[in-house]
Order: C-alpha cells, then structure tokens, then sequence
C-alpha cells in the first residue's frame, strides 16, 4: 500500500481576514496595524454646553455594566453624563486583552479573562465593510443572527493576530533500496487556514476525495504537532 506524509506549516504570508468581510476590525491602540482615530468613530457632546470630545460609552468599570468606562468630566464646563454619537458604520464596539497572545472580544460581555492588568475595555469596533446592497440582508437578520456573525469576525482576526495561520502539504513516500523512507511525488498542498480545527477538517475532504486512509499518512512539519483529525469524521476512508 502506498503511503504518505502529510506536512503541517504556519503560513507566514497570509492575507487580513477581513478584507472580505462584511465586518472590518480596527483598532484604537497606535502600536496595532490596524489603527484608527477613535475620533473617526465615536464622538460625544456635552448635554449642558455642547462642547465636543471623545470618550468611550458610559457604564463603569465592570464591563457587565456596560461598556466598562466611567462618564468623563466636559472640557469646557466639566458637566458629566455626556451623550455619546456613534457613528453609524459601527457594528459593535470591542474590548482587547494581551498577554503572551491575545484576544479581541465583543463588548459589553462579561469577560473572558481578568482585564485588571492586562485588557482595554472599548479597544475598538466592528465596523461595516459590506456592500450597500447587503445593508437590507444585515438588517433583517435577528440580534442574534447578527451577534454571532461578528463574534466570529472577532475570533478570527484573533487567530489571525496570534499567527494561528495553517497550511499543508501532503507528499508521496517513497522506500528506497537501503529501506529508508523518501518525500516522492507532491498530492497536493494548500494555505491560510485560520485556526487549526478548519485545517483539520480540510485535510479530511482531501482524504476522503483522494481515497487515502488515515492510517497510511504520516504527519509532520513544523507544526504537525498541534494537528488532529477531527473527532467527529470517520477514522478512515
């Protein structure tokens, strides 16, 4: 029977998730690549004098609260309970956490991780990044339709940042006559899974379609480790 190896990569070149998406990341933080003026997004005025500045939207520090900042005094006369603008190109606002790896989530949540040391509440926004003939479909879809769309956006960009970024190559094995094995022909290869679970379920297609058991592939590379089959599909062809 034949057998194969099958290589696991980083993809060290792969393309922003989410160029193509209905949602686009940006972020308030100068040190990441997708930085953008907060004032491009959110501004606010002051209900007693109009006087106009950014400050995030209102709700405290517990993020369960609300968006996890406390009303900011007005420049001009130091009122407080300021009203906040949105613009209306913002699908949601976001809150950031880093340490070692990070994390972008959707806010306000509860979180996910301790945000005392390490985490920005309203670190940025989903905005829109659709076609206008796209806003009906959006529109008509429930919050929780629409909810779970950008949380997957976020998670994405997430693996993203976190060079969570796949590819394969699977290759004949060949025995030579000294009875060591060598890399033959090439079967095929592809790249820019995000998240490793979306590698692993491509990787099975591919099996499946090329008619190669499990059981003949032997897996390597540099990132052969983190790899599994998914648990639901069958062991073999």
């Amino acid at each position: 029977m034949p057998r194969y190896l099958l290589k696991i990569e980083q993809d060290h070149d792969p393309s922003r998730p989410d160029e193509g998406s209905i949602g686009r990341m940006v972020s308030f933080s100068n040190r990441h690549g997708n930085f953008e003026d907060p004032e491009q997004w959110m501004t606010s005025d002051c209900p007693k004098c109009e006087g106009s500045g950014w400050i995030a939207p209102k709700g405290g520090s517990n993020a369960d609260a609300g968006y996890g900042q406390d009303d900011e005094e007005c420049k001009n006369c130091e009122a407080t309970g300021r009203v906040d603008v949105v613009h209306p190109d913002v699908l949601t606002m976001l809150n950031y956490y880093e340490h070692g790896l990070c994390k972008w989530y959707i806010a306000p949540a509860a979180s996910p991780v301790d945000m005392q040391w390490d985490g920005a509440y309203n670190a940025g926004v989903i905005v829109w990044n659709g076609e206008d003939s796209e806003r009906a479909w959006w529109d008509g879809m429930t919050d929780a339709e629409r909810h779970s769309i950008l949380e997957g956006i976020a998670e994405t960009f997430t693996d993203w940042s976190n060079g969570e970024v796949y590819g394969y190559i699977l290759e004949r094995l060949d025995e030579c006559d000294m009875g060591y094995d060598h890399t033959g022909d090439h079967i095929d290869s592809c790249w820019g899974y995000i998240g490793i679970q979306w590698l692993g379920d491509a990787v099975h297609d591919l099996l499946v379609s090329s008619d190669i058991a499990r059981e003949d592939v032997t897996i390597g590379g540099e990132f052969g480790y983190v790899f599994e089959y998914p648990s639901d599909k069958k062991a073999s062809v």
